[in-house]
């Protein structure tokens, strides 16, 4: 009964302890992946001629709704802004 118990034992701190090295490793990667991302820059590419973005003026509201579409269906989130923020 002793052996089992010291077998067990010795299991639980190596599976704390690779958790822990495979948490390190891991967060190790992500932070060079974003170190790498910010040395290359950014690339923005235009929308594609088949993408529809328009304002739209809603009166009962007061308001302007930025959305884009493909083919009358919707492809993001509407951005509903104010009649200042619009003009701004």
């Amino acid at each position: 009964m002793f052996v089992i118990k010291q077998k067990l034992l010795f299991k639980v701190p190596q599976t704390l302890i690779l958790c822990f090295i495979w948490m390190l490793v891991g967060c190790g990667i992500v932070l060079a992946q974003d170190q790498e991302k910010a040395d290359l820059g950014e690339i923005s590419l235009p929308n594609p001629s088949s993408v529809v973005s328009q304002y739209k003026y809603d009166p009962d509201s007061n308001r302007y709704i930025f959305s884009q579409e493909i083919g009358g269906y919707p492809i993001s989130i509407p951005l509903v802004l104010t009649v200042q923020e619009y003009q701004a």
